[in-house]
């Protein structure tokens, strides 16, 4: 795998990590190429999407930029105490488009895997003529219900005390033992699953506590309504495998205007880990059917 070229932005007080795969690395500023920005989950980092991004990389090089970012509180992303302390979906969302603005980046496709899906969406939500489009793995729009969503965050500080009270490596372990991870576990390597395992552990606990309170389910703004509005094209990707995030997907892209789904076989949650050659497909096609209609600017 090709090595990406990495990046430290100064944005504010925060100094936002980013790597970059494609022909286009060492000429960031080429026109030509739309960006592709991928957004990791919860215990994830820019290194977790490194298979997908040199994928995408090699079948989408003529036409596109691929970039993937470290979230605030994950990995290389480096913030100020008094911002682990309480960011919010509203900071994040600006904090990565102040990133992309540093890089150069107008417009943008942004792909996000769970809590990254999140944030895409929010994203998209807040800034609409900044996207092309929008591909979200295994992601939740929110919680509507105002009880449930109450309840969730609840459960999300009593996570967050614990992974600050029980450390990162306890976490992370008992995180990976969910049934959401079980297919992740048989599908992937004892090597690969290592892998995976050790990307996690470089979080730190009080980065993913913060990210829990700040952007959790539970925290964020539901964007049902927003998103039954929203007239950029968005591809909703599950594996077929896991039943909760695979009717999401279906309702989903249902409800939008542009919508589209995608079910992967033979995968659960994790369906860019699990599954990952069908997944870089639907991406592929999805994006390469787009670039017949998108303006550079």
């Amino acid at each position: 795998m090709a090595s990406p070229l990495s990046r430290r932005l100064s944005i504010g007080d925060a100094r936002i990590h980013v790597n970059e795969w494609s022909d286009a690395a060492a000429n960031s500023g080429e026109p030509r190429l739309h960006p592709v920005v991928l957004l990791h989950g919860f215990t994830g980092s820019a290194e977790a999407m490194s298979g997908l991004a040199e994928g995408l990389s090699q079948t989408l090089s003529e036409t596109y930029r691929v970039l993937a970012i470290d979230l605030p509180g994950h990995g290389k992303t480096e913030m100020p105490q008094s911002a682990l302390g309480g960011f919010s979906m509203e900071s994040t969302v600006s904090c990565l488009w102040d990133a992309l603005d540093a890089l150069g980046v107008k417009r943008a496709n942004l792909v996000g895997y769970s809590m990254g899906g999140r944030v895409a969406l929010s994203a998209a939500v807040a800034c609409p003529k900044r996207v092309e489009s929008v591909v979200c793995l295994g992601t939740s729009p929110g919680i509507a219900d105002p009880i449930e969503r109450d309840q969730r965050r609840e459960a999300d500080e009593a996570l967050a005390s614990s992974i600050l009270a029980d450390g990162v490596d306890q976490f992370v372990d008992s995180w990976l033992a969910q049934p959401l991870f079980a297919s992740l576990a048989s599908r992937l390597s004892p090597a690969d699953f290592q892998a995976s395992r050790q990307q996690r552990l470089s979080n730190t606990a009080e980065g993913l506590a913060s990210s829990l309170r700040s952007i959790g389910t539970g925290s964020m703004k539901p964007l049902h309504d927003a998103l039954a509005g929203a007239e950029f094209p968005c591809l909703w990707v599950a594996g077929a495998e896991d039943a909760k995030f695979a009717a999401i997907a279906e309702e989903m892209s249902a409800t939008m205007p542009n919508g589209r789904c995608a079910l992967v076989a033979d995968a659960g949650h994790s369906v860019h880990l699990e599954n990952p050659a069908a997944t870089l497909s639907a991406i592929g096609d999805f994006l390469s059917e787009l670039n017949e209609t998108l303006v550079v600017t």
